[in-house]
Parts: C-alpha cells; sequence; structure tokens
C-alpha cells in the first residue's frame, strides 16, 4: 500500500460503516457504504443474493439484487449492493455500497446490522480520509469534496468541482516547484560569483511573480465567502422606510411585521431564497435614528453589526418624503463605508415623488413599491448583475478556504521578507534559501504533505458523516 508523504502516523484501516444520505429528508433510496479490509466479509455475512451465490465471490464493480438479513434471517430490506474492489474505489479500500430505500428505521437497522458483523460507526469524514491516506486524491482535493457539497452558488459548484480535479493542486505544485528552482539559483550564486548580477535579476523576477500569485489569493479569499455561503444583502435605512415590506416581498414571505408605527422592527430578522443560481441571505433591520427607547436602541446597534457582515448593502429611502438632515448625512456614511457594494432603493414608489433627487452622486439605485410589486423584477436582477461583477473581481479557479488563508498570510509575509532581502546592496544567498525553505513548509502544509496530525484531523472534523 502506498502511504502518503505526510508526517501523519497510518494505521491499518479497519472496516468502517455509515450512510452517505443525509437523514431528515424526503428521498425514497438511501446508500449505505462498506470501506476497508474487510468489507466484503463483513457485508457477505448480512447479504443474501437473489442468486444464491456469495457476495465474496462476485466480480469487482459489478451490482447485484438481494436483501439484507439479521442474524434470525428475517429479512430487513430489500437493496442493491455495489461491489467495489480495491483500489479502483473512491476510498482505495475494498467498498460495498449498499442502496435500502429511505426509511430511518431500515437504515440504522441494516448499519447496526453490518456493526455487530464486525464493521465500525465511520467518523466524520473517515472515508475521504482513508482517500487521502491511500492517495487517491490530496488534502486540497478532500477539502474541496466538502465544499462542493455546501457550495451555496452555482460559481461556487464549479469552483468546487475544478478543485477536486486538482486546479488548485496544480497551481501550488507548480509554486513549490518554482520556489525549488530558484533555491537552486540561489545556492548557483555561490559558485558563479562573476555572474552574480545575471542570477540576481533572474531570482527576483521569480520570486515577484510567485509573490504576486500569493497575494492574488488571499485577495480572493473573501469574495470566495460567498461562493460557498451565497450573498448577504442587508436592508437599512430610517424607520418606516418601508424596509420590512421590502424584506417580505424579496423573500416572497410575510415574515416581518409591517404596521405603521415607527420602530416596529426591533431586532435583525434573516431569510434565506435561491435566486439567479445563487443563495441570498435578506436580513431586515431596525430604523436607524436617535431615540430614547433602550430596547430599540439595543435594536439599531444590532442593525449596525450587521452591516459589517454584508456582502451587500441596500439602503431604503422613502421617496414620497423629504429626508431629514440626519438621514441624509446616515446615507452618505454607509456609502463612504461599503461604496460599489451599496444600492440605495427608492421606496414606495407609486406614492407622489418628493424633494427630487435624493443623492445625485449615486448612480446605482433602484425605484420600488413593494405594495404593488413596481420594481421588484428590476431590483433583484439589479443585485444579481452586482453579485457577478463581485465575484469576477477575483476570477480564482478554485476555493480559498480559512486554513488556505491561515497559510498564505505567512507565506506572503516569507515572500516579502525574501524580496526585500534580495534587494538589498549586498544580498545573502544563504540566508535568502533558508528563507524560501520556510516559504516552502508553507505550501507542504497547504497540500498535506507536512501537516501536523492536530490540523490534519480539525480538516476532516467540518466533514458530515458519510463523506
Amino acid at each position: 500500500m502506498n502511504l502518503p508523504t505526510n508526517n501523519i502516523s497510518y494505521i491499518m484501516p479497519e472496516t468502517i460503516v455509515a450512510c452517505c444520505t443525509p437523514l431528515g429528508g424526503s428521498g425514497a433510496l438511501a446508500l449505505i457504504r462498506v470501506s476497508g479490509p474487510a468489507a466484503f466479509a463483513i457485508a457477505a455475512q448480512c447479504v443474501v443474493l437473489r442468486s444464491k451465490e456469495s457476495l465474496q465471490k462476485q466480480q469487482t464493480h459489478t451490482i447485484h439484487y438481494g436483501s439484507i438479513t439479521d442474524e434470525n434471517d428475517q429479512v430487513i430490506d430489500q437493496v442493491m449492493c455495489s461491489v467495489l474492489g480495491a483500489p479502483r474505489t473512491f476510498t482505495g479500500e475494498d467498498t460495498v455500497e449498499i442502496t435500502c430505500h429511505y426509511n430511518v428505521l431500515i437504515i440504522d437497522a441494516i448499519i447496526q446490522r453490518l456493526v455487530r458483523a464486525g464493521a465500525r460507526l465511520a467518523r466524520r469524514g473517515e472515508f475521504t480520509q482513508q482517500a487521502v491516506m491511500n492517495n487517491k486524491v490530496d488534502l486540497l482535493q478532500a477539502e474541496a469534496i466538502h465544499e462542493l457539497i455546501h457550495a451555496q452558488t452555482e460559481q461556487g459548484v464549479r469552483a468546487a468541482l475544478a478543485q477536486v480535479s486538482g486546479s488548485m493542486s496544480a497551481v501550488f505544485a507548480d509554486l513549490e516547484r518554482e520556489l525549488i528552482s530558484i533555491m537552486s539559483w540561489c545556492e548557483a550564486s555561490f559558485e558563479f560569483v562573476e555572474e552574480v548580477t545575471v542570477f540576481h535579476d533572474e531570482i527576483v523576477n521569480r520570486l515577484k511573480k510567485v509573490h504576486q500569485q500569493v497575494i492574488t489569493m488571499l485577495h480572493a479569499s473573501r469574495t470566495q465567502m460567498v461562493l460557498r455561503d451565497g450573498m448577504r444583502v442587508v436592508i437599512v435605512g430610517a424607520v418606516n422606510a418601508g424596509k420590512s415590506s421590502l424584506f417580505n416581498a424579496l423573500i416572497g414571505d410575510d415574515r416581518a411585521i409591517v404596521t405603521p408605527i415607527a420602530g416596529t422592527t426591533r431586532d435583525a430578522i434573516e431569510a434565506r431564497r435561491v435566486m439567479n443560481g445563487m443563495t441570498w441571505t435578506f436580513v431586515d433591520t431596525a430604523g436607524l435614528r436617535a431615540t430614547e427607547d433602550v430596547i430599540e436602541q439595543v435594536g439599531i446597534e444590532r442593525s449596525w453589526r450587521s452591516l459589517e457582515q454584508a456582502d451587500m448593502v441596500m439602503i431604503v429611502v422613502d421617496c414620497s418624503r423629504i429626508l431629514i438632515e440626519d438621514e441624509y448625512e446616515r446615507i452618505c456614511d454607509i456609502q463612504r463605508r461599503y461604496r460599489e457594494r451599496v444600492i440605495i432603493v427608492e421606496h414606495k414608489a407609486d406614492l407622489e415623488r418628493v424633494g427630487g433627487e435624493l443623492i445625485p452622486e449615486h448612480t446605482i439605485r433602484c425605484a420600488v413599491a413593494s405594495k404593488t410589486g413596481q420594481g421588484i423584477e428590476l431590483l433583484e436582477q439589479l443585485l444579481a448583475r452586482c453579485a457577478n461583477e463581485l465575484l469576477m473581481q477575483y476570477n480564482v479557479p478554485f476555493l480559498v478556504n480559512k486554513r488556505h488563508s491561515a497559510v498564505l498570510v505567512p507565506l506572503e509575509r516569507y515572500m516579502q521578507e525574501v524580496i526585500i532581502a534580495c534587494q538589498s546592496s549586498s544580498p545573502h544567498y544563504e540566508l535568502i534559501s533558508l528563507q524560501l525553505q520556510q516559504s516552502l513548509e508553507c505550501i507542504t502544509e497547504l497540500t498535506g504533505k507536512s501537516i501536523q496530525e492536530a490540523a490534519f484531523d480539525q480538516v476532516f472534523r467540518e466533514f458530515c458523516i458519510g463523506k
């Protein structure tokens, strides 16, 4: 068996079992996976094939119809069994995948039967962990499987699929090769002192290219949170501007209470909706104003905190009345903070317009009337356009998660220090080679080649059972 080139202790795997279909849904069928060296023998104890032959004697990569029975030969369910021999499996281990009817009682009974026959319940992400240990995928590809399952946008799905196929692994493999090559140039400069200027220029130019690649990936990490989690839109404005009415119109449900009384909304209310291939979380907030009401003050404070977590901000203004000075200043302040992520919604457009242009210098705006539905479709199109522009800012063909960012930050710092050292009047290439070694260690931690065991386990702890 080929062991991975990392420092994780590897123990001969046990045979594990779990349901790969999320429980709590409404499907007709469920898939139970058994993976490990004794997978065939354990499954054979529990499965009676229609042909009456033993499951262990079947050819690899074949599907068979039969029944799961208990120790008293009582049928638990009729099933289809896929027999998959190592190493041509997802985990790299012998695998049996059992498709049964989707019923929690049936699923639990089958799993318990397999456990009594010798399998162990799988931990979170343990099937994927087997795949990494058996060099079927690297750690970056394993993380991409998790991202693929939880992606909330079409772009996120495409990026995760590319990463599963090795797009991110290829980028870091190229970076690793480039740093090793640069190190060899540094070491060559020790011997070819006469050509040191030629070596120096080549080293600096190549280091700057690597550094720029790292910076691009770091900048992409914030934008790509949207690919995983969807777009978070916070609706703010003065009291009685119509925020709650707009919120209800956007989500297609009467979630927020709407009354003529100012200050009805006292807390942030969230609701999700899938729109234009993306999951949108709309957040209705308490109206922003000066007030002596303690409870309302808490709600307003939460409104400002919600803004800090926003991917986009909708400022709702009542265009049927003139803005007061404090309201105008508050709108301008939010515009300055969030710039291109702000859309001004001129609400109550079905009423007589008062006061002319609200904020002339702001170009992203939309007139709507929640009561009649006027402009709602146009606002949705505007939201989608702004979201696509935001996502296109850093078009990196993979997803940069929190673990990647935590490693990329010191990598970027090391690269910057190396470039500064190279640009000094008398660069010491022996020391530069040592600094480049630190950069290489960051990359090997990303790919899993030298990751610490605790960090390795943390990656899979975030997975779901059955994957």
